[in-house]
């Protein structure tokens, strides 16, 4: 649950900068349901309004988030535009985000489509993009093998600073003997 709040912040964050200007999400009506606005940024993608679409999505992700299956479905859709708009790192890293959440909750705790949308979105980035490059680098991560992760960690020895007792003088072992 730690990583899952980490994660949101982490991406909130990121979005906030990267999709928010400054009429974001205050034009949209805060009266709206997560439902509603999941809805609306659907139907700003068809209309081919990407911009007004993740406007959408964020507002949705920002007031609903703490809902695991609102979460998840609107980021998907966020992923799913980066992915039609060809922004393939940014739609790599909401579809990771997504598997990663899935592989730290038990079973059923998020909807289960989403997950397997999430691995076809990133079956769809093209080989050679610079997205795929930080696939292989995470790929070469994975497989090193637990021994290998252990040698690692001996060969890099933690120090820790400790400091010397200070030298005892006339006037500290008087005091001492007191």
């Amino acid at each position: 649950m730690k990583n899952f709040i980490k994660i949101i912040s982490v991406v909130l964050t990121v979005f906030s900068f990267a999709l928010v200007s400054c009429a974001s999400a205050s034009a949209i009506p805060e009266d709206l349901s997560a439902r509603q606005l999941i809805q609306r940024g659907q139907d700003s993608l068809e209309d081919g309004d990407y911009k007004m679409s993740l406007r959408y999505l964020n507002a949705a992700v920002e007031r609903y988030g703490s809902d695991a299956s609102v979460y998840v479905e609107a980021k998907y859709e966020m992923g799913h535009i980066f992915l039609k708009q060809k922004k393939y790192s940014y739609a790599k890293g909401i579809f990771d985000e997504l598997v990663d959440l899935y592989s730290n909750v038990l079973p059923g705790q998020l909807p289960g489509a989403y997950y397997k949308l999430a691995q076809i979105g990133l079956s769809k980035i093209p080989e050679g993009t610079v997205a795929e490059k930080v696939v292989l680098k995470s790929e070469k991560v994975e497989k090193m093998t637990k021994e290998e992760h252990a040698e690692q960690s001996i060969a890099e020895p933690v120090v820790e600073e400790v400091s010397a007792p200070e030298p005892e003088t006339a006037e500290t072992a008087a005091e001492t003997q007191e």
